[in-house]
């Protein structure tokens, strides 16, 4: 389960912002609906509070679902909502609940990167990688430039992929960045971002059979970490691939 700490400051900026909305709201309410509501509110956020506390998400969800029957209007708790599915690694409904909020807010870019990867997460490639390019813009991250690059080799679209990795390249916060690589039972790898482009482009020649090119792209990869599994297994099944064209020449 991810870090529920974000959870806590979404829940917490969603208090806020409901006390500020309601402020505001020009909604005639009796003194004992007034209360009523309160009282329901207070009940819901005790839930809230004790379920984090145990890490328990299903009590959460649905103390969320109460508070927006009894305030539709207030959508700060559909925000949380979103963000509760995604840290507890619930895609589907993430996807649901960031596609209701983003039709009345296109413009929110934290919920659409939220979208964007658990798409990614479900193999939703196409959605994803449209959901990046939307991101990037806005963002101007390397992260998601690289997201759009990954993606890109996913589909195929090798062309593309490499005009991606040109202006990954040319960031000047290259240097710094780092990313995790996913390998299969759930096995990953966080590495220079660097290395992770250098294989990816040695992937794509090797698919071109631009051997010498593709094996100059692993050996860059290696320099930057000597421990990169991906590059280290790439070269070998290219040596492996020279090697039986050389067998099949005598």
């Amino acid at each position: 389960m991810r870090n529920l700490f974000t959870c806590l400051i979404a829940i917490a900026l969603s208090f806020t912002a409901f006390g500020q909305k309601k402020k505001t709201s020009t909604e005639p309410a009796s003194s004992s609906q007034t209360s009523t509501a309160s009282e329901q509110l207070s009940i819901e956020k005790r839930i809230i509070r004790n379920a984090l506390k145990y890490q328990d998400p299903g009590p959460v969800a649905n103390s969320y679902y109460n508070i927006l029957a009894i305030y539709p209007d207030s959508t700060n708790y559909l925000d949380s909502l979103a963000f509760l599915y995604f840290q507890v690694g619930m895609n589907q409904q993430c996807i649901l609940v960031s596609s209701a909020i983003l039709k009345e807010r296109p413009n929110s870019i934290g919920i659409l990167e939220l979208k964007a990867v658990s798409e990614k997460n479900l193999g939703l490639i196409k959605m994803a990688l449209e959901d990046f390019e939307k991101l990037y813009p806005n963002t101007n991250s390397i992260q998601h430039l690289y997201q759009i690059a990954s993606l890109q080799y996913d589909l195929k679209r090798l062309g593309e992929c490499q005009i991606t990795i040109q202006a990954i390249m040319q960031r000047e916060d290259l240097k710094d960045a780092k990313v995790t690589v996913f390998y299969g039972q759930g096995q990953s790898q966080n590495v220079p971002m660097e290395a992770a482009v250098y294989n990816m482009e040695g992937v794509i020649l090797m698919n071109l059979n631009e051997d010498d090119k593709a094996l100059e792209m692993f050996d860059r990869s290696s320099e930057l970490d000597p421990e990169f599994l991906l590059p280290i297994n790439n070269k070998k099944a290219l040596e492996k691939k020279e090697a039986s064209k050389g067998s099949d020449g005598k």
